[in-house]
Order: structure tokens, then C-alpha cells, then sequence
């Protein structure tokens, strides 16, 4: 870990701290709650019992509160046991709620979860877990456990089995909290489950060449040319770009069928050495690429060679074995290399993947109501 990092890194007084800052207004406030601490009256811990009516639309769930971390963490402990072991080894869990009185719906909300491991915050995404129209489940849906969940059922396309239930149901994604200033700077190093990260074009135009997000898509073709013709090219994945974009995105191949799942840096320090680990996301399922036991392939990139794009070969134990390590060790850089090796090479442009034939369509992204096409 560079020291910049440790400059960015988010404790539990940070947190506490935020209760008293008087930067943000007198319209803003925050508060840190742990288990058992009084909630605000908008936010609840039981789920909706049958035959309750539906609370008002400003109610909240606070769905870490609801039962204990043996509860909310098993979906990670069938799959992912050394994750689960460090997460365990960790704080109970933190609730953020904010009351921002500038907004259309004042009063006191849900911000964000934290466990605290190694000194540092981890942020665990919680919301949005059932997907209903109503704010609080009902407890005959939260009793079938999380493979009912459509975060899930969605993802293992994408993700497989394994990882698809650990970081894609109860806990939707983590991340290492970061803040810069007196704002949080966004988190890094931990599966961004279900939500998904930023496209392989967005990696490759900040790691590599420095660019902003955001660019007009001529000039992000070709700031990237020589890593698009790599991955089109060299990899054979298919030239397309957004499925409901503007034309000249598609014409201009804009690889988009990647998206990041880990990234080991900080969004501020995009151009250091780093690991990126990457997941499919087509437009057609079909076209995933799967390997022998026909799981999903993920993808790593090492240090921004995206000339030496490599496959996990055991996604669930590598990825296990990396949240373990950056939750417990986060001073040293994991190793991926034992759970690696070389992507096969395809021998011409867009002839899809050397064994299967597959290809990449348009990337998704979740949504609300699950996986829906990029616009």
C-alpha cells in the first residue's frame, strides 16, 4: 500500500467525525449508529410481517440490523469461506444515515454500511436487495434466503455460481472507503458485485493513457486504438460497442462487453500498478465465454498489460483467496499469479473465442430491475 493510499483511507473516528463537522451546512447532518443504538423513526429493522400494511414510502429498512452478521453474511460463508472468516474476524456493522433537508424528501435515511477490519472501513452494499416497489421486504420473501433474489439471478450468468451468491445477493458488493477532503472519494479493492464496474474502454483510457471520463467516442478510439485492437483483434472479441447507443459508438467498436469486478486501486491513482479483474457482460448470455466446467472466464489484467490478458482459472478460490488477503493484509499486494494463466489468442479479427466461439454483444449494467441494456 502506497502512502497516498493511507492518506485516503477512512477509519471509524473519521466517521464519528462527520457528526460534528459544521462544513456542511446547517441543512445537512449525519449520524453513525451501531447495533442496538436508537434509529430515527423512518428507518425500521423488521421486515413487513403478513397481513401489515405497507409503511409509508419514506420508511427504510436497515437490513444489517435486521439479524446478526451470521445472518447477513451466509451467502459469503457457503462460497467464499476466507472472506467470510475475515469479514467475521471484523466490527459488527455501522449505519451512516444523513437528513439532507435541501432535498425534495427530507429526513433522516439510510446512507451506507461499514464494518471496520484492520483499522479500515469496509462499505458493504445492502440497498436494493429485494427489489420491490414497496420500501420494506416482506418477511416471507426475506425467509427464502439469497438465492431468491434477482441480483443474483441475474449475475451467475456473468459471475457464476459461487461468486454470483456471495457478492450478489444479502451483500450486493464492498469496497475499501476512501476520502479526500470532506468528501468520500469513492471505495476500491472488493468485488463490486451486482453493480458492476466501469467498461474496459474507461480502464484503459484512465490507466493507460490519463484521459477523463466521458470523451467523444472518435477520440476515445483512438486514444485506446492499440488496446482495442488487442482485445478485438489479437483476443477476438467482437466490435461492438453501446446495443442502444448513438451509431457512431457501435461503428467505432467500442469494446464494452468487459466490465470491472475488482480493481486493487484507488480512483485517484488510477495509473499505478495495479490488478484489475474483469467479467463478461453481453448483451447475449449466450456469447459468454466458459471454460471446461462451464463456469464463466474472468479475465485479469496485470499493471495495464492489456498485450497479456490473462484467465482465473479457479475465479471463486482466487477471488476468495484476494478479498481475505486485502481485508487483512492490505500493506502487501496479493498475488494472483497461482489462479492465472495466458488468454488464448484468436487467429484473426473477430473470429470469436479459439474454443468455444463465442464473442462479446454490448455490455449490461444493473438497473433497478436487474440487468438491462446500457444506453
Amino acid at each position: 500500500m502506497t502512502e497516498r493510499e493511507r492518506k485516503l483511507r477512512v477509519t471509524l473516528q473519521d466517521l464519528r467525525a462527520l457528526e460534528t463537522r459544521e462544513d456542511f451546512g446547517p441543512l445537512v447532518r449525519y449520524r453513525l449508529v451501531g447495533r442496538g443504538d436508537p434509529l430515527p423513526d423512518s428507518i425500521r429493522t423488521e421486515c413487513l410481517a403478513d397481513g401489515e400494511d405497507p409503511p409509508p414510502d419514506d420508511t427504510h429498512w436497515a437490513m444489517g440490523f435486521h439479524r446478526g452478521r451470521d445472518w447477513l453474511y451466509s451467502a459469503i460463508a457457503e462460497t467464499q469461506p476466507l472472506s467470510h472468516a475475515a469479514l467475521m474476524a471484523g466490527s459488527d456493522l455501522y449505519l451512516l444515515v444523513s437528513d439532507d433537508r435541501r432535498g425534495v424528501f427530507p429526513g433522516w435515511r439510510p446512507m451506507a454500511w461499514y464494518t471496520e477490519v484492520a483499522g479500515r472501513m469496509v462499505r458493504l452494499n445492502l440497498g436494493e436487495v429485494f427489489q420491490l416497489r414497496t420500501p420494506v421486504p416482506p418477511c416471507a420473501l426475506v425467509e427464502k434466503g439469497p438465492r431468491e433474489h434477482r441480483k443474483f439471478l441475474d449475475a451467475r450468468d456473468f459471475l457464476g455460481d459461487a461468486l454470483a451468491l456471495a457478492w450478489c445477493s444479502f451483500v450486493k458488493g464492498m469496497d475499501v472507503e476512501t476520502m479526500r477532503g470532506r468528501v468520500f472519494n469513492g471505495g476500491y479493492g472488493l468485488p463490486a458485485g451486482a453493480a458492476l464496474g466501469r467498461q474496459a474502454i474507461d480502464l484503459i483510457l484512465a490507466g493507460v493513457h490519463g484521459a477523463p471520463f466521458h470523451l467523444p467516442a472518435e477520440r476515445q478510439r483512438k486514444l485506446a486504438a492499440r488496446e482495442l485492437a488487442l482485445l478485438h483483434d489479437t483476443y477476438g472479441f467482437r466490435r461492438e460497442g453501446n446495443w442502444h447507443g448513438r451509431r457512431a459508438d457501435r461503428d467505432l467498436g467500442l469494446t464494452r462487453g468487459l466490465r470491472c469486478f475488482i480493481e486493487t486501486s484507488p480512483l485517484v491513482d488510477r495509473a499505478a500498478p495495479h490488478d484489475t479483474v474483469l467479467v463478461q457482460t453481453p448483451h447475449d448470455r449466450s456469447m459468454v465465454r466458459r471454460g471446461p466446467d462451464g463456469e464463466p472466464l474472468l479475465y485479469l489484467v496485470r499493471d495495464h498489460r492489456w498485450d497479456d490478458l490473462q484467465v482465473l482459472t479457479d475465479p471463486a478460490r482466487a477471488i476468495d483467496a484476494y478479498v481475505a488477503h486485502t481485508l487483512t493484509d492490505p500493506d502487501t499486494r496479493f498475488d494472483f499469479s497461482p489462479w492465472c494463466r495466458p488468454a488464448e489468442r484468436a487467429s484473426g479479427p473477430d473470429h470469436g473465442h479459439p474454443e468455444t466461439g463465442g464473442g462479446w454483444g454490448p455490455a449490461l449494467r444493473c438497473a433497478s430491475a436487474g440487468m438491462t441494456a446500457v444506453t
